[in-house]
């Protein structure tokens, strides 16, 4: 059952229905907590909507799940930029560089796999 909410999910998300696509998505991790991609992908909603903190943490759920998954990384990796450029506007230069610094860090294990 999980998997097909989480089919659901990917369907709505790809017809852009990003809101139904986190409901359903919400619904596969109730029934199965530790679905990878259900995190992954609800983490990439998260971080599409500028819930870069929520999105963070989903995906670094996902990754104990599957710690070599490069997408899940990738889009650990694009979050933690993302927050970079945040700090950046808001003027907080050393959380930006310990951002940057993740990002990176983050970039190069997608490299290794």
């Amino acid at each position: 059952m999980a998997e097909a909410y989480y089919n659901l999910g990917v369907i709505l998300d790809e017809k852009r229905r990003p809101q139904e696509a986190t409901h359903f998505y919400q619904r596969a991790l109730k029934l199965k907590p530790d679905h990878a991609q259900a995190l992954s992908n609800l983490g990439v909603i998260y971080g599409r909507m500028g819930r870069l903190n929520e999105a963070i943490k989903l995906l670094l759920c996902a990754l104990t799940v599957d710690p070599e998954d490069p997408i899940t990384l990738f889009n650990l990796a694009v979050a933690y930029e993302q927050l970079a450029k945040d700090a950046m506007r808001n003027a907080k230069h050393r959380v930006q560089e310990r951002l940057l610094a993740k990002a990176i860090k983050t970039y190069e294990k997608v490299l290794e796999i």
